[in-house]
């Protein structure tokens, strides 16, 4: 089971500092996602059993990704699931706006929103397909995890600058950097893809 002060520990333990609101948000999401993931599938972590892989997979290594990233005004997700690592990104950027989270099954959708209001994120939860997403800007950063393969096309400007999160920053304390072409077409800028 993770114990706030566990979650404490672990972010001064790498360095990573939220400040008193972003911190009380993060446990409220965390309290939540341990709560619905005894009902639904959110997350395929056990938080009775190995409490410790859960705290680093889906909170630690989105908020390194975020110390990455910097800041991103508008922040959307593919593939939401349990909000990781959307909710926690979107957490540690310094500057936000927006989170749009994309979920295609309803009972993720339902805790996603309640996950939004939960910490106060200001943002929405599309219950669909991310193949049917229609938006009237660009995004400045984008995460995914644990999703089929995003098909991006250079008709379809969904993000306009910043950071793809899409695997692991912290697991072996270094993040490799690349450029995606193919983000970058949907980006129209660089686009940073942190995983190790």
């Amino acid at each position: 089971m993770i114990l706030r002060e566990d979650l404490s520990q672990s972010l001064r333990n790498v360095g990573l500092e939220l400040g008193h609101a972003r911190l009380e948000a993060l446990w409220s999401y965390v309290e939540l996602l341990i709560k619905w993931n005894r009902r639904i599938n959110l997350t395929g972590f056990s938080f009775d059993g190995n409490a410790e892989a859960a705290l680093e997979r889906l909170l630690l290594e989105p908020l390194a990704a975020a110390r990455l990233a910097k800041s991103a005004q508008r922040v959307l997700d593919v593939g939401s699931g349990g909000g990781s690592p959307a909710i926690p990104f979107f957490l540690g950027l310094v500057q936000t706006s927006e989170l749009v989270l994309v979920e295609s099954r309803t009972k993720k959708a339902v805790f996603l929103r309640e996950a939004l209001r939960a910490t106060g994120i200001p943002g929405k939860v599309v219950a669909d397909r991310f193949e049917q997403l229609v938006v009237p800007e660009p995004f400045d950063a984008m995460t995914v995890r644990a999703s089929a393969t995003v098909a991006f096309s250079a008709t379809n400007p969904l993000a306009s600058s910043s950071a793809l999160y899409s695997g692991s920053a912290t697991r072996s304390r270094t993040a490799s950097f690349s450029t995606s072409s193919s983000v970058c077409r949907c980006l129209s800028a660089n686009a940073v893809r942190v995983e190790s």
